[in-house]
Order: C-alpha cells, then sequence, then structure tokens
C-alpha cells in the first residue's frame, strides 16, 4: 500500500480548518501551523508556529525534516456582520502580511497550493448568479486583503511553477461557528428566545455552505490534477426571509423579529458552483439540511 501524502497546513484549527483536517486525516497525514501547543495524533502533527512571524530557518528546518506533497492555507481573521469587518490596518496585519510572508517560502515546500479565499472579492455582484469571470470590486478590508492574496500567489505561481487552486467560499456555516454571522446569530436567538434583528426586507439570496461541503471541496481539489480559481457555493439557492422560515420550522418555533429600517445596499449573491465541478465538487447539503445537523447538534 502507497504511503500517505503530507499535506501542511495553515488555519487548520479554524471553524473550516478542523473539519477539513478530519476528513483529511483519513488520507492525508496532516501537519498543522498553530500558535497553540497541541499535542499531534492520528495522522495529524501540531507544528508550533507564528506566521506573523515566519522565518527562513524555521522553514529550512520543516522542510528538512519533513516532504510535503501540498500546501493549504486557509488562516484569516473572522469578518464580523454588519461591520466593515474590520480595518484596512487590521485587515493587512492580520490577513494579508502574514499570508504573503508565509507565500513567499512556498517553492521551497512544494509545488501544490490550495488557497481558500472569500467570495467577498467580488463586492457587488450585478446579476444574481454570477461565474469566476465576473468583475471583481471588493469594497470591505477582508475582502480587499483576500483579493491581494490571490493575486499575490497567482504571481508566485507564474514565476515559480506552482500548481495553484484558489477557492472562493460563500457563506459558510456549520455546528460550532462563532456568533458572528448570520446563521449562528439567528440560531442563537430562537434557541434563547431573543429577538432578531431583520435589516431591510430580507429578500437577498444567498448560496448558503455547509461546513462539510467546504471541507469536501478542498480534498476535492487536492485530488485534482486541474489547476484555477473557483467558486465554492451551497447546493440550494434562499433569501433572508426563506432562511428565517426554515430555522422556524427546524426548531418548530416561532421566532421574534424586530424589523430594521435599512438605507444601505442590499444584494443578491449566488455564485455558480458550474466551474467547480472540474475538480469534482458538488455540494450535498442543502441549506435545510446544514440547519437540521446544526439543531441535532445543539
Amino acid at each position: 500500500m502507497a504511503s500517505k501524502k503530507n499535506i501542511l497546513i495553515a488555519g487548520g484549527t479554524g471553524f473550516i480548518g478542523k473539519r477539513f483536517v478530519e476528513l483529511a486525516k483519513k488520507e492525508y497525514n496532516c501537519f498543522i501551523l498553530t500558535r497553540q501547543d497541541i499535542v499531534s495524533k492520528d495522522n495529524v502533527n501540531y507544528i508550533k508556529c507564528d506566521l506573523t512571524s515566519l522565518t527562513q530557518e524555521f522553514i529550512d528546518e520543516l522542510v528538512s525534516k519533513n516532504k510535503f506533497d501540498s500546501i493549504v492555507y486557509m488562516a484569516a481573521n473572522i469578518p464580523l456582520i454588519g461591520q466593515k469587518k474590520e480595518n484596512y490596518v487590521d485587515a493587512m496585519y492580520s490577513t494579508l502580511e502574514p499570508f504573503v510572508r508565509f507565500a513567499q517560502y512556498t517553492h521551497k515546500i512544494c509545488k501544490k497550493f490550495i488557497y481558500i479565499s472569500s467570495i467577498d472579492v467580488v463586492g457587488i455582484p450585478k446579476i444574481t448568479e454570477y461565474d469566476e469571470k465576473i468583475a471583481l470590486k471588493p469594497f470591505t478590508p477582508y475582502a480587499i486583503a483576500k483579493l491581494a492574496g490571490e493575486e499575490y500567489i497567482k504571481s508566485i505561481a507564474l514565476t515559480g511553477n506552482l500548481d495553484l487552486t484558489i477557492l472562493r467560499y460563500s457563506q459558510v456555516f456549520g455546528e460550532n461557528e462563532p456568533i458572528v454571522r448570520i446563521i449562528p446569530l439567528l440560531l442563537d436567538c430562537i434557541k434563547n428566545n431573543k429577538t432578531f434583528n431583520l435589516y431591510g426586507t430580507g429578500a437577498e439570496k444567498r448560496k448558503f455552505l455547509y461546513v462539510e461541503d467546504a471541507a469536501n471541496a478542498i480534498l476535492c481539489a487536492l485530488k485534482s490534477d486541474k489547476v484555477g480559481t473557483y467558486n465554492i457555493a451551497g447546493k440550494s439557492i434562499e433569501s433572508i426571509k426563506e432562511l428565517i422560515e426554515i430555522t422556524q420550522r427546524v426548531f418548530n418555533k416561532k421566532l421574534e423579529i424586530n424589523h430594521v429600517e435599512f438605507n444601505g445596499t442590499t444584494f443578491d449573491n449566488v455564485p455558480s458552483n458550474e466551474a467547480a465541478k472540474e475538480i469534482g465538487y458538488e455540494p450535498k447539503y442543502t441549506l435545510e439540511n446544514g440547519i437540521r445537523k446544526m439543531y441535532n447538534a445543539l
């Protein structure tokens, strides 16, 4: 039997990262860069490292001890719902700069790189359902940092013969998600009898992506010999109002809603998954499937 391939992972202890590692360790040896002290076990090796102070000496020692077949980079700050997400200085130092510092060493590590980006790089799409060719006009610090990361790693791929895949995730949700985005916030309200603030009409549409599908997309990219940029979105299209209706149905409970007048811009954000079929990705979970799994885990 062939030995398992080695993956070097940045961001493997985060919300999506943990779920990905649980899937990947069955087929790969996972090496996770983390600032935490964690004991290695079950094909999961934790390597203490602060990406903000990464050095050439650290990388040289790392690759002298291990041969890596692929890199998966998903480290980033979690944007806060309904805010500017973070200011530009924070976005640079917490999201972009650690990635740039890491990416400069990729040619010393391996030739296959998977970069987890965000559908936020699109900005406000002018059409309801769009593909990867849409013009990008990010307007938040987080989105700009992510897009800058995309462009930076593309330049390295061109000059360093790197096999690069970029996955742009759309509205990831699931169990143990921090209460900073709409679905965990909504579930917290209905579970604990709190009032949910609905800004605007709730008519805007999304393709919410269950975390298991998000994790599986990385496995698809690892196994595929195709490279490129791919939207990774959920199976079904729902509005925020439909999300609320599904949540009430799953919990069999009425949610108290406070309708708040909203003067900002609302828009549909529905990325197409068609191109991602090229790497073998197709979502399995509808929004309701995912909400039910979250409910069962409470």
